[in-house]
């Protein structure tokens, strides 16, 4: 397994440490609380159609099999289109 060392903006680290402190919220309420970040992205990601659910998926789907594996499926459902 790899480690990853993140770096990253204090803003950035602690909005996200603060999102692990809530860890009794729901998954995709996380999910609409990083994607409506403004400060992050200059507009509410989280009103863009169908982005949250996908990202939400793609989230459920890491936390159950890894990022590696993840990827792995990703890369292997797109090269089968």
């Amino acid at each position: 397994e790899e480690t990853y060392i993140i770096q990253d903006d204090e803003e950035i680290l602690s909005f996200f440490d603060n999102i692990n402190k809530q860890n009794d919220e729901n998954p995709e309420t996380m999910v609409k609380k990083i994607l409506g970040n403004k400060n992050f992205w200059d507009t509410d990601l989280d009103s863009y159609d169908g982005l949250t659910e996908c990202i939400f998926n793609h989230y459920v789907t890491i936390n159950q099999i890894g990022m590696k594996a993840a990827i792995e499926e990703l890369t292997d459902s797109q090269l089968t289109k």
